[in-house]
């Protein structure tokens, strides 16, 4: 617990324009609380909770800036609450490496 994401990985987060494994993989590999449900899938809808976390929250803001990712936002909800829907080819390529 307390893990903060790097400079380095908020400006991937930014600027990259290739949503794919490794994106998703690098959010959910800096995500606090992934492994509490905070990062899930249902079905091809990624949902992310920043359950207050402030590093959490500073990926949600890199996150903004991405335009390419951001235009997948389906819904957002107060409290820190995202939801993403991925293309299937995405969303299959992330299942298979689970």
């Amino acid at each position: 617990m307390g893990h903060y994401p790097s400079e380095v990985v908020l400006r991937f987060l930014e600027k990259e324009n290739s949503i794919d494994h490794a994106f998703i993989a690098t959010i959910e590999g800096e995500w606090e609380f992934a492994d509490c449900d905070f990062f899930a899938w249902k079905g091809e809808v990624l949902e992310l909770h920043t359950g207050g976390w402030s590093g959490n929250e500073d990926i949600i803001r890199a996150l903004r800036q991405n335009r390419v990712f951001w235009e997948l936002l389906e819904k957002e909800e107060a409290g820190g609450h995202y939801y993403f829907k991925l293309k299937k080819k995405e969303a299959e390529e992330k299942r298979r490496t689970d």
